[in-house]
């Protein structure tokens, strides 16, 4: 953008005169033939106009990236707003490609490196193996770069499995909310994280109170604890007895 009116300064004519000519100088400008100046002077002011033209417009465009927003549109300004985004998105591309090379070869580490010695904790193994059994983890959602020809219902089927999902790429990215039929190559997008798997219910099984039976017995021979009479008692409280009356009382059970 520097060396465009650094080469019109250069080859056009100078619009800005040293001193302002005297009404005889004009009336004999005028009345004199052209001798190529006026042409010069009109390619050089159409040239600085179309200069100032984009660089207006790319500096929106970028200035409308950085903030997540759509660039105004002005009027009649189409073709240079259209060019403007155009090149902002190649650049965009290349600031996206150009990091991702770069770590991939400051990743790769020499065949001949010293291996350093592997120390495990105790305490580590145990906290992973209580994880196992934990609540899953809150999955983070993942990004997706826009490429020529992409569409949000084209991206919704490739990388959510559905197409009529793209209202929820909306939602998620106000940057293309204004009109979800446009959208530039080189836009990055959050994606929606994938639904969670369904908890794990537990397996139960039913037992049938004997002679004799206690909530205490029956925790020691089939939980291992007669102190965990108490679990058993509370998943049976619903339980209907023989007799046809819930299970209220730990200490009073009907055989069957």
């Amino acid at each position: 953008m520097v060396a465009v009116p650094a080469a019109i300064a250069r080859v056009g004519a100078d619009l800005i005169p040293s001193e302002l000519p005297t009404l005889g100088q004009v009336w004999t400008a005028l009345r004199s033939p052209d001798d190529g100046t006026l042409v010069l002077r009109v390619v050089t002011l159409v040239a600085w106009l179309a200069w100032v033209v984009l660089s207006v417009s790319i500096v929106l465009e970028v200035v409308a990236r950085l903030r997540g927003v759509r660039a105004p549109r002005i009027p009649g300004l189409y073709a240079p707003q259209l060019a403007a985004r155009q090149l902002v998105s190649a650049a965009a591309l290349l600031f996206v490609a150009v990091p991702s090379v770069g770590m991939t070869a400051v990743g790769a580490a020499p065949a001949h490196a010293a291996m350093a010695p592997l120390v495990v904790d105790a305490t580590v193994l145990i906290h992973a193996r209580e994880a196992e059994t934990g609540p899953a983890s809150p999955v983070e959602s993942s990004t997706y770069t826009v490429r020529p020809g992409d569409s949000l219902s084209a991206i919704a089927r490739d990388q959510l499995g559905d197409a009529d999902r793209w209202p929820e790429l909306v939602d998620l990215n106000p940057v293309v909310a204004d009109d979800p039929d446009l959208i530039y190559a080189g836009t990055v997008l959050r994606l929606p994280a994938p639904a969670a798997p369904p908890a794990s219910v537990a397996p139960t099984h039913t037992y049938t109170v004997e002679p004799g039976d206690t909530l205490s017995s029956i925790a020691a021979r089939e939980l291992g604890d007669a102190k965990r009479y108490p679990e058993i008692f509370e998943v049976s409280k619903n339980t209907i007895q023989p007799d046809g009356r819930q299970v209220t009382d730990p200490d009073v059970i009907d055989v069957g």
